[in-house]
């Protein structure tokens, strides 16, 4: 199996306090139109079913697959609401578009309410009405992970993006972490003292030190990082050429890393590595280099650019992950993304 690295961002770490109707609105007030015109065209590709769910989904073995997940989590707290989710669900779409991936081939998630078909609307009679298959609830989220790694093998190219929030908390066992991203339908528990506690067999175990109670999601109403590495890798088939792209904070990295939505509440990330990867390969009848280690770069010179206007302007920075797991092949950074 070829993987390219799990790259990630999304929302702050400390994540921000709830806001009331009058901030939502000046947040929506102060989005760019240009963010807006993506986010609507967005809703009304979805609602128009113009991609699948999880109720549809081919058999055949075809030559790609790509499952996009997008979360709003609308007026719910918590988590709080992500303004960004869908703009970055359309270019992660347009991207794919441009590597021969068509409608068919992508299934679609995201929490946006799609109206009941009457007998003079246009839809297609077998689906009937499945807009509960296409909510990025837990369920749907697995089952499109299934899809996504079967009918793989030489050839075959499997694509899986999430835009929503994420979390972390340590091991009990190891030195590592536990991460995880939060569906639509997540859950929440309070637990005191929760700077210091674990998860362990999908229970919160709480330590015995002093501190403020805290909202955790709970375990069984999250997708950890073990879960989905278990869905994919047991059942891809060998030599799938297979990337995840995770914009959320948590994915597959460490407690310095950050980031959330910017001043136009919009993420970042998902903007720089579609502008990368979409761009022309030749300007001026020179070869633009595409490897990943041009891309990793082009990331770092993107966000640098930002901290140093987020510092300016007293805004919090950001910092994804911008280096390659230890256990990747040496030529990795040489090679060009295939997806």
């Amino acid at each position: 199996m070829s993987t390219s690295s799990r790259i990630k961002t999304r929302d702050s770490p400390k994540p921000r306090g709830e806001t009331d109707n009058a901030t939502e609105q000046k947040e929506k007030d102060s989005n760019p139109a240009g963010i807006q015109d993506l986010r609507a065209e967005f809703e009304q590709l979805f609602k128009a079913k113009a991609w699948r769910g999880v109720n549809n989904l081919p058999k055949e073995r075809g030559n790609r697959r790509a499952l996009v997940v997008a979360i709003n989590y609308g007026e719910r707290r918590p988590p709080h609401r992500l303004h960004g989710t869908f703009v970055d669900a359309l270019r992660i779409i347009r991207m794919l578009e441009g590597f021969e991936y068509k409608p068919g081939d992508i299934c679609v998630l995201a929490d946006i309410a799609i109206p009941s078909c009457t007998a003079d609307c246009e839809s297609d009679s077998s689906e009937g009405d499945d807009s509960e298959s296409r909510l990025p609830k837990r369920v749907n989220i697995l089952r499109g992970l299934k899809w996504l790694a079967s009918g793989g093998g030489p050839g075959k190219y499997r694509f899986l993006f999430f835009s929503g929030h994420g979390h972390f908390q340590p091991s009990q066992l190891s030195s590592t972490s536990n991460q995880c991203i939060m569906p639509e339908d997540v859950k929440f528990q309070r637990l005191q003292s929760c700077n210091d506690c674990v998860c362990s067999e999908n229970v919160w175990r709480a330590s015995d030190q002093p501190g403020e109670p805290m909202l955790v999601p709970e375990p069984l109403s999250v997708l950890w990082d073990h879960n989905i590495n278990q869905r994919l890798c047991t059942s891809l088939d060998s030599g799938t050429k297979f990337t995840a792209v995770f914009d959320m904070c948590w994915a597959a990295c460490r407690r310095l890393e950050s980031a959330l939505e910017d001043q136009r509440h919009a993420g970042r990330f998902t903007e720089a590595f579609t502008e990368f990867m979409t761009r022309p390969r030749v300007k001026e009848e020179t070869q633009l280099p595409r490897s990943t280690e041009v891309l990793i770069n082009h990331l770092r010179v993107k966000f640098e650019a930002y901290n140093e206007e987020a510092r300016k302007n007293e805004w919090p920075e950001q910092h994804p992950k911008l280096f390659l797991s230890s256990g990747l092949q040496s030529d990795y950074l040489l090679k060009e993304p295939d997806i």
